[in-house]
């Protein structure tokens, strides 16, 4: 999985309302990043502390957490 595309989808879930209404059904977003499988089903979980690990930027999961 691309830090990078974690990242990216992280920042426009926090800014544009068009992927936050689009955000419920999960598997639709994920589409739309160059996610594995595997790194999909992480997001699906939410385990915040797993997607830290894997590097991402606290300041994008700060907003990601609520």
């Amino acid at each position: 999985m691309s830090l990078y595309q974690l990242q990216k989808f992280l920042y426009e879930l926090n800014r544009d309302p068009a992927v936050q209404n689009a955000f419920a059904p999960i598997c639709r977003v994920l589409e739309r990043y160059q996610l594995t499988e595997g790194g999909a089903g992480r997001h699906r979980g939410a385990d915040l502390g797993l997607i830290y690990v894997l590097g991402a930027n606290g300041q994008l999961l700060m907003h990601y957490a609520r």
